[in-house]
């Protein structure tokens, strides 16, 4: 069997085997405020209400559901799970104000994300924060990331190659696989293959215990016939998580919703918007 790396992780930085994978935005958020590891000391937000305005504090909790972003603003609300408690974590300039970037979906910060902040508390009513790092523990998908309506002329992965171009919005099909490891592990990155292309699993090949690594295939095959599929944030940054769920498994067929991010002829990659599963759950 061909052992074919997708991508590796070096030093908590993704490097994949085709171009940059996510194409980065300007904004006005600092870009030291989103940071890798949780700040130490975390408290709940009960437990930080005892603090005072201008005392450093360092909480946790959960983004609060559809509403807790505001419109052009860096806020977000957080609340405790264990509680009925809420705080409002802020991204301000040097004036005190908010910044004008809504936080929505950095580093997967959505709704129901868990979320670890270090900052200084403000006045304000309630727990305020003006945060000068925040960590999103447990990145969350956008909401209606799985879609649950199949879109609309979707296309098999060959269909696309063909005329694919940066920027082109796309519905693309296919069935996840391509390798022993198709899902990027701790990276909400998946491959896909077309319809062109056997899987071990259509030759009958019981022995293969990873039919949906395509082995009996040429690696210039695969890649002729793949797509690399994976979902950024707002700043062209590939989300810490996993796309694979009991529906998004090896050699499940989908429809992935999305904007062409790489397309030279050789690799193609989409940014997605959103996956649909469709019920045939396997070739």
């Amino acid at each position: 069997m061909k052992v074919r790396m997708i991508a590796c992780l070096v030093a908590g930085t993704l490097l994949a085997t085709t171009p940059t994978m996510a194409q980065s935005k300007p904004s006005t958020i600092p870009p030291k405020t989103f940071v890798l590891e949780a700040p130490a000391g975390a408290k709940a937000i009960g437990e930080a209400s005892a603090s005072k305005p201008g005392e450093k504090i360092t909480i946790q909790g959960e983004v609060a559901g559809t509403n807790a972003f505001e419109a052009g603003k860096a806020t977000v609300v957080l609340k405790d799970p264990a509680s009925d408690k809420t705080a409002v974590v802020r991204v301000v300039n040097d004036k005190g104000q908010p910044f004008p970037t809504e936080l929505r979906g950095w580093r997967g910060l959505n709704p129901g994300a868990k979320v670890t902040v270090k900052g200084k508390r403000a006045v304000g009513e309630g727990v305020v924060v003006d945060a000068d790092a925040i960590c999103v523990t447990t990145p969350a998908m956008p909401e209606g990331f799985m879609l649950t309506q199949e879109p609309k002329d979707a296309k098999w992965i060959e269909e696309i190659r063909a005329g694919a171009k940066a920027g082109q919005p796309v519905a693309v099909r296919g069935y996840v696989g391509g390798s022993v490891t198709p899902f990027v592990e701790g990276r909400a990155v998946v491959t896909l293959v077309g319809k062109g292309l056997p899987s071990c699993a259509d030759k009958g090949t019981d022995h293969c215990k990873t039919p949906w690594d395509y082995c009996c295939e040429t690696a210039k095959d695969i890649a002729a016939h793949s797509v690399t599929v994976q979902v950024a944030d707002p700043a062209g940054g590939v989300l810490r998580t996993t796309l694979k769920s009991d529906k998004v498994k090896e050699l499940a067929e989908v429809i992935v919703v999305g904007t062409v991010a790489v397309a030279d002829g050789k690799s193609l990659i989409v940014n997605a918007t959103g996956v649909y599963a469709v019920e045939k759950t396997a070739k």
